[in-house]
């Protein structure tokens, strides 16, 4: 057979005060605990700098993608209506006839455009990365 259980002696106040005391000490946040929280809000913060930078980057890239497909577009049928007017003047297709200088004018501002845009894209294409901020 088993004994009772003693029997405990019934808490003072003063007991009970300092418990109490003990308890809302134990409650309260310590020093490691304020840094841990102060570490995860940074990391945090870090999080959604570096998420938006990605969704920057990736607007960039596409936005550049589609600007440099149209330039290079307009870029073609630039070129290729003066070669039509080129080939139409020097076979003077249907009585079409343009002047010499007409004709250098179209020439000289087709390979402008051209050299302008392809340094254009290209300085766009291959640019610094911007700083890391991290």
């Amino acid at each position: 057979m088993t004994s009772p259980p003693a029997k405990l002696p019934d808490p003072t106040l003063d007991a009970i005060a300092a418990g109490t005391a003990l308890v809302e000490a134990k409650m309260r946040p310590d020093l490691n605990d304020m840094l841990e929280s102060e570490e995860l809000e940074a990391l945090r913060l870090r999080n959604r700098l570096a998420r938006s930078q990605i969704k920057n980057v990736k607007a960039d890239r596409a936005m550049r993608k589609t600007y440099a497909g149209r330039i290079l577009l307009y870029l073609e049928l630039y070129s290729g209506t003066v070669g039509l007017l080129v080939i139409g003047a020097g076979y003077r297709v249907g009585g079409f006839d343009l002047p010499v200088e007409i004709l250098a004018t179209l020439v000289g501002s087709t390979a402008v455009a051209a050299i302008g845009l392809v340094g254009f894209i290209a300085r766009g294409l291959f640019r610094t990365p911007p700083p890391d901020v991290s």
